[in-house]
């Protein structure tokens, strides 16, 4: 077993409860940085149950993953899944789905650096050299859909939100991406459209042949090509693509 291997061990072992004499310090000050991380993580969801409660999910969080990796940072990353599977998914359906919003907004904050493809840089392209194109999703770009109005929910937390209260949590569901571009934290709403040319591009395909194959569909109505001309807009102007 390598070194990393027996820290991970120890770790679980300190957070499990099967401290050995003298341990218990180090336990509980590894179980109160962690907690304290994923606070920091998920306020929001931390604030829709309450802060004693949370503190109780984080412990039973705590166990059943311990980190894995010794980067704060990236611990979290089960949560959404666990909360699904908790008992408090029966009264709060939706938590599962913020949570997951939240992680994404933290992968997007701490994504590494790239350049966006511009809609002007494209546009000054010939119709062969945009063809072409292999664009990818920006390091840090996540879809999300959700069943729940989270988007809403996330919102109404934030300063100059609207009120909780104007929110209804069994209301229409949401999708959107959320990303990073210029520094900033963002949420795009997307349609079928937007969602499904998202989705393709991962850097393997040109650009032509993906909108040939989107382009034969109906999307709420419109053709094909103007619903993805539309949505092609949308992701370059707000900065969601590399090349």
């Amino acid at each position: 077993m390598n070194l990393a291997a027996r820290q991970r061990e120890a770790v679980a072992r300190l957070l499990s409860g099967r401290a050995e004499a003298g341990e218990a310090v180090h336990a509980a000050n590894i179980r109160a940085t962690l907690t304290e991380t994923l606070r920091t993580s998920f306020p929001v969801t931390e604030a829709l149950v309450g802060r004693d409660y949370f503190r109780g999910l984080a412990v039973a969080f705590l166990t059943a993953h311990p980190p894995t990796r010794p980067v704060l940072a990236e611990y979290g990353a089960a949560l959404p899944g666990f909360l699904e599977n908790h008992a408090v998914a029966r009264d709060l359906p939706y938590l599962a789905d913020l949570a997951r919003l939240e992680w994404a907004r933290q992968a997007a904050y701490f994504a590494p650096d790239s350049e966006a493809v511009r809609a002007e840089s494209v546009a000054a392209l010939a119709d062969t050299e945009r063809l072409t194109l292999r664009l990818a999703r920006r390091p840090g770009t996540t879809m999300l859909r959700s069943g729940h109005p989270v988007f809403a929910i996330w919102a109404a937390h934030q300063p100059g939100g609207p009120p909780l209260e104007s929110i209804d949590p069994a209301g229409p569901g949401e999708s959107g991406a959320v990303y990073r571009d210029a520094g900033a934290v963002g949420h795009l709403p997307l349609d079928e459209a937007g969602e499904a040319l998202l989705g393709e591009f991962d850097g393997t395909a040109a650009l032509g042949a993906i909108l040939k194959v989107l382009g034969g569909r109906s999307w709420a109505g419109r053709s094909g090509q103007a619903a993805l001309g539309a949505a092609l807009a949308l992701l370059l102007r707000k900065g969601l693509l590399a090349s």
